[in-house]
């Protein structure tokens, strides 16, 4: 029942995050992981990972033998590969790249000891987490919602909100984060 599933979240961020694009993404999660399968994603079987005792809310997918983030990420690459693009591993993202009309049109990165620019026709920053930076997480989450909040396995040293930080000077909006997806 996506709109029971839809209400709970929304409880649960006090309605503080956007019900357009939380509807957005329920009502396609499904086409998403279906698509990822094509890609040769494997995806076992749906587990309550908020203890909700509820079969509407069995939300975290299982892959026997492997991580859900690393199935899906092999699915990508090979994606990626097939469509022949260049993956620049072991290159950090420094700063978005603007025109002027102030629309994307790559990153500036390390890679190596070495600065380049990437440009590109579509720019795509996965932010990540700011679990592993507590100044972030001091001046973008309010205390009252920290409280009953474990930090789960997702929550890598890496995750220090670089790709936050990269959208919000490029002039992107800044909000509260959500706890429900704060590892």
């Amino acid at each position: 029942d996506i709109q029971k599933i839809f209400m709970e979240h929304m409880k649960v961020q006090n309605w503080r995050c956007s019900g357009q694009i939380v509807s957005r993404w329920f009502n396609t999660v499904g086409e998403v992981f279906a698509w990822l399968e094509k890609q040769g994603a494997r995806f076992d079987e749906l587990i309550d990972s908020c203890d909700y005792g509820d079969d509407d809310f069995k939300m975290q997918l299982l892959t026997s033998g492997s991580n859900v983030g690393l199935e899906i990420n092999k699915a990508l690459m090979r994606r990626v590969e097939e469509l022949g693009l260049e993956i620049m591993k072991e290159t950090a993202a420094q700063e978005i790249l603007l025109d002027e009309t102030g629309a994307a049109i790559g990153v500036r990165a390390i890679c190596g000891e070495e600065e380049v620019e990437i440009h590109a026709k579509a720019t795509v920053i996965c932010a990540g987490s700011i679990c592993a930076n507590e100044e972030m997480i001091r001046e973008n989450v309010e205390p009252e919602r920290l409280k009953n909040v474990d930090r789960i396995e997702a929550a890598m040293p890496h995750n220090t909100g670089d790709g936050h930080r990269m959208i919000w000077k490029a002039g992107g909006k800044k909000g509260l984060f959500s706890v429900l997806y704060f590892g």
